[in-house]
């Protein structure tokens, strides 16, 4: 099955041309250069192959002093080989880099599952989000637990901590054996069709976990499904797993020719997963290897991707 023509576009519209690509060379202050460094070499321990993806480096002036800041976030390694090494139960290391008068100091080093980051507050706030076996005493929901830090200084300070107490440092967690998922970050995700050049249109969304893109495509008469991860699944057979509440479906997945090494598609034409992601469940859990990895949403989706896959699947 070919597979390579329609993919310079798609990786564009599923990623804003990032898949493919490492971030921009910038200038890095040393602590950031010695952190990125040792994660690189911990990779390479574990016989991985690291890699940067746009999200490994997240700059900008966090603390409002006029110097570029930064995040550090191995979600955004690629570590092709040992995916999992860097990881401990899939919770990834999370660093934050601040300036101040005497150079640059690390604010905030810890294991998450999922994170993101609200420059629009004053000052920016950070949320930092685990799974319910990673929760301790924090306070969770079913699908985990959250917690939002200020930005001040050379300082990250917990939201409803007692005041004047800053986050100390922590030292990232070592890989632990223990599989787990990441919360459910895809919820809120929209679907949206958007052309592909000489192929008709995509359906494409966001996903929860380490599938930072997903879409639906005809690619001439078969549908496919296309998965943008944040790292390349280790050797061996991968499955992503829709969990339905009228059954379990389950997509194989293999590495797309001619794409960058986290570009992965399963072959549609035989399956039910169409039908069921176009039907009337508002969410789908997602699993990789029989790895939880959140929520995939619905809303939206009907739709988009019976638009899309009309003139390749039958509905």
């Amino acid at each position: 099955m070919r597979t390579t023509s329609i993919m310079p576009l798609l990786l564009l519209l599923l990623t804003g041309g990032a898949a493919a690509q490492s971030p921009p060379r910038q200038t890095l202050p040393p602590p950031v250069i010695a952190a990125q460094n040792e994660l690189f070499a911990e990779c390479r321990g574990y016989g991985g192959r690291p890699s940067a993806m746009a999200e490994f480096i997240t700059s900008g002036d966090l603390n409002g002093d006029g110097t570029t800041d930064h995040i550090l976030s191995v979600q955004g390694l690629n570590c092709e080989g040992a995916a999992s090494a860097l990881c401990a139960g899939q919770a990834c290391p999370l660093q934050v880099f601040l300036s101040g008068p005497s150079g640059f100091r690390r604010a905030y080093a810890e294991n998450v599952h999922a994170w993101e980051l609200d420059r629009a507050a004053s000052p920016p706030v950070l949320t930092a989000m685990w799974l319910p076996s990673h929760c301790g005493q924090r306070p969770r929901t079913r699908d985990g637990c959250r917690a939002r830090y200020t930005i001040a200084g050379q300082s990250v300070t917990e939201v409803g901590a007692r005041a004047g107490a800053a986050t100390a440092p922590q030292e990232p967690q070592p890989r632990q054996q223990q599989q787990a998922g990441v919360p459910g970050a895809g919820a809120a995700a929209t679907w949206q069709l958007r052309p592909v050049q000489g192929r008709g249109n995509a359906a494409m969304t966001t996903g929860p976990g380490v599938v930072a893109g997903f879409a639906l495509v005809c690619n001439g008469p078969a549908p496919i499904a296309v998965f943008t991860l944040r790292a390349r699944p280790p050797a061996g057979q991968t499955v992503v797993a829709f969990a339905f509440p009228s059954g379990r479906i389950d997509a194989p997945i293999a590495p797309l020719q001619g794409a960058a090494p986290n570009v992965w598609y399963a072959d549609l034409s035989a399956s039910r997963l169409p039908r069921l992601l176009a039907g009337n469940d508002a969410t789908v859990p997602l699993l990789i290897n029989g790895g939880r990895q959140g929520t995939l949403s619905l809303t939206g989706s009907t739709a988009v991707i019976r638009s899309a896959l009309a003139p390749c699947y039958r509905f």
